[in-house]
């Protein structure tokens, strides 16, 4: 995995952390392929619960992306999201539903898409893609 400035910055913040002693034990991490960096990564919790809620075709091993390009699973993005389950729907940490939306085009074109301006507006959207 190439390591971008999310992951830089992530990694710088890590550390910083663990040096003042403050670093979450409750994280897992990973390094990535050839960069020696450890980079820590929220584990999701309730998988079989939340695993339940996801629309037909979506299992937490399928890729996200993000309007820079990035990608990762759906299993990380809702652990970053702190994804909980209330009535059978997920939420965020902020107590907005996660609703799950395959954009029709690419990096920042997302943003002029109607549907995505709509849905964005109302639900804390994971985007589909690889």
């Amino acid at each position: 995995m190439i390591m971008n400035r999310k992951h830089v910055l992530l990694a710088s913040i890590y550390t910083a952390f663990a040096m003042l002693g403050l670093a979450s034990t409750g994280c897992s991490s990973s390094t990535s392929a050839g960069s020696g960096v450890a980079i820590a990564r929220p584990e999701l919790e309730n998988s079989d619960s939340i695993t339940a809620c996801l629309p037909a075709g979506v299992t937490l091993d399928s890729k996200t992306t993000d309007k820079e390009g990035d990608s990762e699973t759906v299993k990380d993005t809702l652990a970053r999201l702190k994804a909980t389950v209330k009535g059978g729907k997920l939420y965020d940490l902020n107590k907005r539903e996660i609703h799950f939306y395959t954009p029709t085009t690419k990096g920042l074109e997302i943003l002029r898409e109607p549907e995505y301006r709509k849905l964005s507006k109302k639900y804390s959207l994971v985007l589909l893609g690889s």
